[in-house]
């Protein structure tokens, strides 16, 4: 999370329990309180499949730590600099330089296991020699092949993105623009590899073999570094994951880092609701909750087409209090304890006001 207390602009990774790929899915921000507390979670934004996850700064500082629960923390080898990304900042390479992470237990994939691992890529024009191949990112070993990785292929004109495993590569005939940012993934179902463009499957699956042993993760290099076989460029937002990622969420993932003011609308501004003593009110007009708060009472009206109605009684923040209504008679909940709460500690929010 981060945020300017200059002009309020507030940037964060949000964790929600379900994305439809047929419905929207609304999510609220209560905003205006400058008492509440910090209750962000970094390392739990992320599910437990992801090995690892590199921001690498803000674009004004490089870093190399891993944003999961995992602390895969990079080591940078050789000259690799802080540049503007795609989201934030950027890692830029050169052909000798990679940042190493121990290939520990943390999380990473096993040998002949399902995995993903995805990358923004940026390949400034003129970087690459006609016929040359650099890796993107690669984990395993260099001894005798025992790796595999994410490169790119230059034919003279275009740039070509491939998977290596174990010396032999599988191209793509799909072909790239230079520079231009271009998310790039490979998933691994345990038999075939599949890799993806700015979201879209390129190729046919190709069967392989995982001969990966236990030692490192090389972003930006093949992991028999100093073999100079890396990257001259930028990579923003790498991930690996120990499970064979769908094409919707990898298309899922380009568009909202792509284009993200077009993967998301904004609905109208609700009243305030929450803490802040018995004048706590929100009242939605027609069929839609009426909701009062204090310190030591809870009412909720409502009128849904449901079933029963759960709450939680004696919570001590900080707890999400969640009632819901299943019936077709208005909803009365009273006299919920709210012990050791500060008013300014409670919010409640009514969804009413945007209409359901």
């Amino acid at each position: 999370v981060t945020y300017n207390p200059l002009n309020g602009q507030i940037e964060a990774y949000v964790k929600v329990p379900s994305l439809s790929a047929t419905a929207d899915t609304v999510i609220y921000l209560l905003y205006g309180n400058s008492q509440i507390q910090g209750l962000h979670n970094s390392p739990n934004t992320w599910d437990a499949s992801y090995s690892g996850v590199w921001h690498f700064g803000n674009g004004s500082t490089l870093a190399t730590t891993d944003s999961t629960g995992n602390l895969n923390h990079g080591m940078i080898n050789g000259s690799v600099n802080v540049a503007s990304g795609q989201s934030g900042g950027a890692a830029s390479f050169t052909s000798e330089s990679n940042i190493a992470i121990p290939y520990t237990t943390n999380g990473f994939p096993t040998r002949n296991s399902p995995s993903t691992i995805e990358t923004w890529v940026y390949i400034p024009a003129g970087s690459m020699s006609s016929g040359e191949t650099s890796f993107l990112a690669s984990f395993g070993t260099g001894v005798n092949n025992q790796a595999n990785g994410l490169a790119v292929y230059y034919d003279g004109t275009n740039i070509h993105f491939e998977w290596s495993a174990f010396g032999t590569n599988y191209p793509t005939t799909q072909q790239a623009t230079q520079n231009a940012w271009h998310l790039v993934a490979a998933t691994y179902n345990g038999t075939n590899v599949t890799l993806y463009v700015d979201g879209a499957q390129v190729g046919t699956p190709s069967a392989i073999t995982q001969n990966i042993v236990n030692a490192f993760v090389y972003l930006g290099n093949w992991v028999c570094a100093p073999c100079n076989y890396g990257m001259r460029g930028l990579l923003d937002e790498a991930r690996i994951s120990t499970i064979n990622r769908s094409a919707d969420w990898l298309a899922t993932e380009y568009n909202n880092q792509s284009n993200p003011s077009a993967f998301y609308s904004l609905g109208n501004e609700g009243n305030p609701v929450g803490g802040g003593g018995s004048g706590a009110y929100v009242d939605c007009t027609g069929a839609y909750p009426q909701v009062s708060l204090n310190t030591t009472s809870l009412t909720w009206q409502q009128q849904l087409i449901n079933q029963n109605a759960a709450w939680h009684t004696n919570l001590t923040p900080p707890q999400l209090i969640t009632v819901q209504n299943n019936g077709t008679a208005p909803l009365s909940i009273s006299n919920v304890a709210i012990t050791g709460a500060n008013a300014s500690d409670w919010y409640f929010a009514a969804n009413s006001c945007t209409g359901g």
